[in-house]
């Protein structure tokens, strides 16, 4: 391959690499896979009927409930502060995964820093539902996880 054929893949690849990073810059986030739509980040907190209460729930800047929220996924402090409320409310004495195993979800600094606690409060919330363990919440998350109850100390599911 001459210089030129070489500069032509640098080029192509530094502008791909920029487009990752101008999307993530905007709140989406980039799949591998062509079939595999973008998910947004979750940027807000919506109140919707749960199942017998209104719940607080993430949602996208759309309002879509569909979106995620991680490590390295974060739209905003305040949306991480509402999540660690929920956490810390709804599974205040369930136990952390390692290395925090002597720590409870209720132990989580309510910060709005999506750290390695928050992750480990997420994985924990994640393993007693019974869905992928992997720190991220996303729809499966939020389909069995619990939320606070709008007006009240409570918790209840979405659906």
């Amino acid at each position: 391959m001459g210089v030129i054929g070489m500069l032509a893949g640098k080029v192509k690849r530094i502008g791909t690499v920029a487009a990752v990073v101008a999307a993530a810059a905007a709140g989406v986030v980039v799949s591998a896979g062509p079939a595999a739509a973008a998910t947004p980040l979750c940027s807000k907190v919506v109140t919707v009927t749960g199942v017998g209460a209104k719940v607080i729930v993430p949602a996208s800047s759309g309002g879509s409930l569909n979106c995620l929220i991680g490590r390295g996924l974060v739209a905003n402090e305040t949306i991480v502060r509402q999540l660690q409320h929920t956490l810390v409310r709804c599974y205040t004495n369930m136990r952390m995964p390692s290395p925090y195993t002597g720590e409870r979800v209720g132990d989580i600094a309510v910060d709005g820093d999506f750290g390695p606690r928050t992750e480990a409060a997420v994985k924990a919330v994640q393993a007693g539902a019974g869905v992928t363990v992997d720190g991220i919440y996303g729809s499966e998350t939020r389909n069995r996880m619990r939320f606070r109850v709008a007006g009240d100390n409570s918790c209840a599911r979405l659906a």
